[in-house]
């Protein structure tokens, strides 16, 4: 599945695929930690860190997910 930058990650902050992907760039991000961090992504409930934490299972996009597909392409 495709999300596009503005699809929201972290509901709690507001936080999108986008600032996240950006965000790990800019820093040579490799860690959910800290892309909190800079992002205040995954710093609330949590749901948003990976599928186990998340309470909802909405199937959504993950943190973890993204790092691990953003690594795959570098």
């Amino acid at each position: 599945m495709r999300y596009s930058f503005d699809y929201t990650v972290c509901n709690c902050r507001n936080v999108t695929v986008g600032e996240i992907i950006y965000t790990i760039e800019q820093n040579n991000l490799q860690e959910v930690e800290e892309i909190t961090k800079y992002t205040d992504a995954g710093s609330v409930c949590k749901c948003c860190v990976s599928q186990d934490k998340d309470y909802e299972k909405s199937g959504k996009l993950y943190l973890k997910q993204i790092i691990a597909m953003y690594k795959e392409t570098k």
